[in-house]
């Protein structure tokens, strides 16, 4: 899978930099669909995530691993094309575009700030949407925390090098720095 880009936004966006993942399935869009939106199937790839409702308005549950939950309202839902949640002060956008045959995935996290985490998040997603892929495909990733550090590294050097660019672990929004 290739990395994602990282784009920076336009001045007047509300989100300073916007990562894109671009993915091809060899599977249907309905199957991919119920890949992210279907709790038995998000299991999987991505098991402290949950959905409560199924609905624009409900939200995701991310257990924390230490009996505190995060909650993430649903932001946008347009069934098999559009799933979009909150990502603590972040969003996260699916987007689908296919026919039953295959179908292309567009990850999109839009950050409002770079932080010495926002590696680690970006990696997840990339390690994620290979499991997603290898899941489809009936195998697996056979270390998935062994995946996660090699594609981190990269990401770690290119968040790092934005970070630079700045006075402390933060970027500037609009003149104002922003942690």
């Amino acid at each position: 899978m290739k990395p994602a880009q990282i784009l920076q936004a336009d001045q007047d966006a509300s989100y300073v930099y916007e990562v894109v993942f671009e993915q091809y399935f060899s599977y249907p869009s309905e199957e991919v669909w119920a890949m992210l939106t279907d709790n038995s199937k998000l299991q999987q790839w991505f098991s402290e995530l949950s959905i409560a409702k199924l609905e624009k308005g409900s939200y995701l549950q991310f257990d924390m691993g230490n009996g505190h939950y995060e909650y993430m309202d649903i932001l946008t839902l347009e069934p098999l094309q559009v799933f979009e949640f909150a990502w603590d002060a972040d969003s996260v956008r699916f987007e689908l575009q296919g026919t039953d045959r295959d179908c292309k995935l567009v990850l999109r996290e839009k950050l409002s700030r770079i932080t010495k985490h926002t590696a680690r998040d970006v990696a997840g997603w990339h390690v994620c949407l290979e499991m997603i892929e290898a899941i489809l495909g009936k195998s697996m990733i056979t270390n998935r925390k062994e995946r996660w550090q090699q594609v981190y590294e990269d990401y770690s050097s290119r968040f790092d090098a934005l970070l630079d660019n700045s006075s402390d672990d933060s970027v500037t929004v609009d003149g104002n720095s922003v942690t």
